[in-house]
């Protein structure tokens, strides 16, 4: 007769090694789920700001996803209004020590969208969109009266420290409208390819859609403000914007001005 009993009374084998490990990553994943759903959104507040020169006030929401009453960004020494900001911070971004947030905001016919990302290494926009009046380049020049709807689209920047290392966009000014003499003048419609100037700064080739002037012009921005190219009246256009035409430019031989200045 054969005795079993050593052979009954083996201890049953154990959880594996790998599940018992699957159990504990999503315990601590719901776990981290949870602390972080109840993270108050000024934490969001914080670290949008501490990424850009924003105001804000009168969050609620979330860390993750929330929700501003008012914010403005800091520009030059002036304060550009930007209304209500939602955002949405992407999860996965944090594991790379870089956030990336998808923000809106609106006031008004202004809006401005995309995905933001910043951290040691730089900052990142991706899809990018401006939309609004270009009066608000009165905050910047107080002597500037212009009119109009200015769009900007942003399919990809990136930069750091330096300035601008890549960028990749266009603008458009429809309806231009300029103030001389105490009369607007009707402009037409301009549009601006976006690139990198190679030296942490950026690059606009603009040039006229339509209007009652032909104009070609590279306008540069970083620390300052460049122009250089020219401006032709095209036949028919008013003679107050040909008697206004030489204060911004030295007449050539074609008829048109040429144009190099900065501020």
């Amino acid at each position: 007769m054969v005795d079993n009993t050593a052979e009954d009374t083996q201890p049953l084998p154990g959880p594996k090694p790998l599940r018992l490990l699957h159990w504990i990553l999503a315990g601590l994943a719901v776990w981290l789920v949870m602390v972080l759903t109840a993270v108050p959104a000024s934490w969001g507040a914080w670290l949008l700001q501490a990424a850009a020169p924003l105001q804000i006030g009168q969050v609620s929401g979330s860390f993750w996803s929330g929700r501003a009453a008012s914010a403005a960004l800091e520009l030059e020494g002036e304060v550009l209004p930007l209304g209500t900001l939602q955002w949405r911070l992407r999860p996965l971004s944090l594991l790379w020590l870089q956030p990336c947030v998808d923000f809106k905001t609106a006031l008004q016919r202004q809006q401005f969208s995309g995905r933001g990302c910043a951290g040691p290494t730089g900052w990142r926009l991706d899809d990018g969109e401006f939309s609004g009046a270009a009066a608000l380049a009165g905050l910047w020049s107080r002597d500037l009266e212009i009119d109009g709807d200015i769009s900007v689209q942003i399919q990809s920047a990136r930069g750091g420290a330096g300035g601008v290392d890549a960028i990749d966009g266009n603008a458009n000014w429809r309806g231009a409208r300029f103030q001389y003499g105490g009369n607007w003048m009707n402009l037409g419609s301009y549009a601006a390819k976006l690139k990198q100037d190679g030296n942490g700064g950026v690059d606009a080739e603009v040039f006229d859609l339509d209007g009652p002037i032909e104009l070609r012009m590279l306008v540069n921005l970083k620390q300052n403000l460049s122009f250089s190219g020219t401006i032709k009246p095209r036949d028919g256009a008013p003679a107050l914007l040909s008697q206004a035409l030489p204060l911004v430019g030295e007449r050539n031989g074609d008829g048109g001005y040429q144009v190099s200045w900065s501020f």
